[in-house]
C-alpha cells in the first residue's frame, strides 16, 4: 500500500512538472508572439513619446503651474518606453538563446530580460541592438527619475507655501 502511495506521489510530481513545463512554454511562445504583432505600434508610439518629451512636456517642466502635467506625462512616457525596450529585450533573447535563455532571464526578474538581451547582443557581435537596448533603457529610467525629481520640487513647493 506505501509502494502505490509513493508511486502515485512521483507521477503526480511528474505531471505537475510537465505541466508547468508546457505552461512556460506557452507563456514564452505566446509572448513571442505577441511582441513581434506589437512592436512595430510600440516603436512608434516610443518615437512620438519621445518627440513629445523633448517638444512639449520638457518646456512645461519649467513653469510651477504646469509642472504636474510634465510629472504624469513623463510618467506614462516611462511606461510605454519600458514596455517597448522590455519586449525588444524579450525579442532578442528569444532569437539569440532560445527560450532556455528567456526563462533564465524571467528567472532573474522581469527586468533581467533586457540586460540579458543586451549580453547576448554583445556575444554576437550585434552592437546596434545593444546601443538600442541601452538607448531604450536610459530613456525609460531617464524618464522615470525626471517626472519623481519634478514631482519632489512640487511637494517641496507646496512645503514651503504651507
Amino acid at each position: 500500500m506505501d509502494a502505490i502511495k509513493t508511486a502515485g506521489s512521483v507521477i503526480l510530481g511528474i505531471a505537475v512538472f510537465v505541466a508547468l513545463a508546457f505552461v512556460c512554454a506557452l507563456f514564452i511562445l505566446g509572448t513571442a508572439t505577441v511582441s513581434e504583432k506589437v512592436l512595430p505600434f510600440l516603436n512608434v508610439a516610443t518615437a512620438i513619446g519621445v518627440i513629445f518629451c523633448v517638444v512639449v512636456l520638457l518646456p512645461l517642466s519649467l513653469f510651477r503651474t504646469t509642472r504636474i502635467v510634465s510629472v504624469w506625462g513623463f510618467l506614462i512616457a516611462s511606461y510605454v518606453f519600458g514596455v517597448d525596450v522590455w519586449m525588444y529585450g524579450f525579442l532578442v533573447t528569444f532569437d539569440l538563446w532560445g527560450s532556455i535563455g528567456v526563462l533564465f532571464g524571467l528567472f532573474l526578474g522581469v527586468v533581467g530580460i533586457v540586460p540579458l538581451g543586451m549580453i547576448a547582443a554583445a556575444l554576437h557581435a550585434l552592437w546596434p541592438i545593444v546601443a538600442e537596448l541601452a538607448f531604450g533603457m536610459a530613456i525609460t529610467y531617464g524618464a522615470r527619475m525626471f517626472a519623481f525629481f519634478l514631482a519632489a520640487t512640487l511637494d517641496r513647493a507646496a512645503a514651503e507655501a504651507a
